[in-house]
């Protein structure tokens, strides 16, 4: 089912020009004036809110690529890629919403003002990339840690770190590299007593570890390894430097700071009012809703949702508004069921969370299902790698 374009009808009026003269001179500004056609096609460019279909790269600071859509990269091999690097799949053109946040940095705002066939390569600034460091994000850690050998721990601490009540004799880690043992249980507090093998040496991705065990404690020192990966508190960074005292780890986002540099092609350009009078026409019931996509031949996009779910809100008043979802809407036979309430299809369909979207063939075979938000541009996706693979 391909789209129908849209005709543009253009009419004289009866009047509108009276001479020949008129006609010519006319002629001349528009036509023969190479700066005012220009003009006349930036001012019809795309505009915000506007659909661009584009072919984009994206270059990282250091001359890796971090993202693209076109195949002569992705499959080539003269472009260097960045281990990080991701592309479509299938390989297609990216679709973006003009002015508006795309998954790539700064593209909504890049095409602002072009049409397609035109090209465009800006690099962005940090500010505009991936944003500037917070400072806040950076933490300094002690090289070395000691530990006495035996330790009276309050029973609530002793609870948070074990996740469960103290036994007299019972082994638990709570510290990496030592061995500790629960020697004895007071009301208030746990008395632990700790070992380790002196003179361990422990290679780790972050650097390495030395242990060194006295009579009333354990020292455990860390050479830590510059730029590596440092996880702690379920936050992981980057070490960034160390003086032997204490070293400091970044947990700002790895591109924090850098410039990236777009290379965009605009493929093709829908105005937003193109979908200003789309909407989706739901059919709540299922069977009549699959009887219709029988009759028309069309696949089935169905929502399955709760009243109290937020989520389930979110997505359908942005996600499914999505000028890149209503640019499908015609494609679909569209079905949405409190599965709440008519738990029948809860159970049908294996769902564990809200919302669900399940996609079918037009004969009722299950072919995708999807748990929880997602954003418009993720779902377009999903609905059109589905589409052209029916």
């Amino acid at each position: 089912m391909k789209r129908q374009n849209n005709l543009l009808h253009i009419e004289n009026r009866a009047g509108l020009f009276r001479s020949a003269p008129l006609l010519f001179a006319l002629a001349i500004l528009t036509c023969g004036d190479p700066a005012a056609n220009a003009a006349t096609a930036r001012a019809a460019g795309i505009q915000e809110g506007d659909l661009a279909q584009v072919h984009v790269t994206a270059i990282s600071e250091t001359g890796t690529v971090l993202f693209s859509s076109r195949r002569e990269v992705v499959e080539g091999d003269v472009w260097v890629k960045d281990p990080n690097f991701s592309a479509p799949r299938p390989l297609i053109p990216e679709e973006v919403v003009a002015g508006r946040e795309s998954r790539i940095p700064g593209l909504g705002k890049a095409v602002l003002g072009l049409i397609p066939g035109e090209t465009r390569k800006l690099t962005l600034a940090p500010e505009e990339a991936f944003g500037t460091p917070d400072p806040n994000l950076r933490r300094d850690f002690p090289c070395e840690r000691t530990v006495p050998r035996s330790l009276r721990m309050p029973a609530d601490r002793y609870l948070q770190l074990a996740g469960s009540f103290p036994k007299e004799g019972q082994d638990v880690h709570l510290i990496p590299y030592l061995q500790c043992r629960v020697v004895k249980v007071e009301d208030a507090a746990v008395v632990l007593e700790f070992s380790a093998e002196d003179g361990r040496r422990i290679e780790e991705d972050f650097g390495t570890v030395s242990i060194r065990v006295s009579e009333a404690d354990i020292r455990t020192r860390l050479q830590p390894r510059l730029g590596a990966s440092f996880t702690v508190e379920n936050q992981t960074g980057r070490i960034l430097s160390s003086d032997g005292d204490r070293f400091t780890v970044d947990f700002n986002p790895p591109r924090m700071g850098q410039s990236l540099t777009l290379d965009i092609e605009v493929l093709s350009h829908l105005p937003a009012a193109t979908f200003s009078d789309a909407e989706i026409e739901w059919a709540s019931e299922f069977d009549k809703g699959m009887a219709r996509a029988r009759q028309e031949g069309k696949p089935v996009v169905l929502v399955l949702y709760a009243d109290w779910c937020s989520w389930c809100k979110r997505f359908f008043h942005e996600s499914i508004e999505d000028v890149r979802v209503k640019n499908t809407y015609d494609r679909f036979v569209w079905m949405k069921i409190n599965s709440d309430v008519e738990k029948q299809f809860k159970e049908k369909f294996g769902q564990k969370g809200f919302p669900m979207i399940v996609l079918m063939s037009p004969e009722g075979e299950v072919l995708n299902k999807t748990e929880g938000f997602m954003d418009g541009g993720a779902f377009s996706r999903d609905l059109k790698v589905f589409f052209e693979h029916l």
